[in-house]
């Protein structure tokens, strides 16, 4: 057999090279245009209501704290739903928060004519953020990614206009993350976020709407296993520090909060000393 020359090498060098790159930019193309179009998810979600089974032995207490503004935090979407339509001026943007077959929507829509460039889309809602009292927000989920609207409704106000801070933006803001230590006092049983980002969860964010009963009296397996005979935490019981821990996990607000190493609001159960999970300044 004849050893190739140097020129035969060069070339088969070449061909060989051309013939890998070409087959990496194949699959890169491959990769690129098949790449999947970002999931929204449809308003499907229920939520649990454990604390009616309460009502059997407590219903005087029960019925009476259902109607309060702290039980009545969140919830579904579409059976939270305040309809209504917001053009903000500095970005040119109309919004419009309606039902649809069912179920919750929000759409946002600028005109080509804007030198900004057009905008025009949709998204469906799961969740109400807020008992109305002061006001009302919503959440939605892009690929188990969860995040707020960029509008609020103001009770005292009656109308719909910018969440804080985006009054004055020129743009239609992007996405708020949904932060699990801000759900967690106006929902019940937060679940745990995913390593990949902090407002992305295994499935639903959290489990029963507004602020249950076990915000403030724990776990109340033993105490039902046992027909209303076994423990259940009651904070005027606690030692003071515990007891205030209970009320200002969510009733303390700073002007900034430190969260210790690997804590979150969200692992709080009545009586811990909240100074052990966070420290307000």
């Amino acid at each position: 057999m004849i050893a190739p020359t140097l020129r035969h090498r060069s070339f088969l060098g070449r061909f060989l090279a051309y013939a890998t790159l070409s087959i990496a930019m194949l699959y890169l193309c491959k990769a690129i245009h098949s790449h999947p179009t970002p999931k929204v998810f449809a308003a499907e979600t229920t939520l649990d209501h454990p604390d009616a089974i309460c009502a059997s032995c407590h219903k005087e207490i029960y019925d009476h704290y259902e109607r309060t503004q702290m039980a009545r935090g969140s919830g579904l979407a579409v059976d939270g739903l305040i309809p209504g339509n917001y053009h903000h001026p500095r970005s040119n943007v109309d919004y419009s928060v309606f039902e649809r077959d069912g179920s919750a929507w929000m759409s946002y829509r600028r005109p080509a004519t804007d030198p900004r460039g057009a905008l025009s889309g949709e998204q469906p809602l799961q969740y109400f953020i807020g008992s109305a009292a002061q006001g009302r927000t919503y959440l939605y989920q892009v690929n188990h990614q969860w995040f707020e609207l960029p509008i609020n409704f103001y009770t005292q106000r009656n109308t719909w206009e910018m969440a804080p801070a985006f009054a004055d933006t020129p743009r239609m803001p992007a996405p708020l993350p949904t932060d699990p230590n801000c759900l967690h006092c106006h929902v019940t049983s937060v679940q745990p976020s995913q390593v990949t980002a902090r407002n992305a969860y295994a499935s639903q964010p959290f489990l029963q709407g507004g602020i249950g009963c076990s915000a403030c009296h724990g776990d109340p397996a033993q105490h039902l296993a046992q027909r209303g005979r076994g423990p259940i935490a009651n904070p005027a019981h606690f030692a003071p520090l515990q007891r205030d821990s209970a009320c200002i996990q969510c009733h303390l607000e700073g002007e900034a909060v430190v969260y210790r190493p690997g804590r979150s609001l969200a692992q709080f159960v009545p009586g811990d000393n909240l100074a052990d999970i966070a420290v307000y300044f």
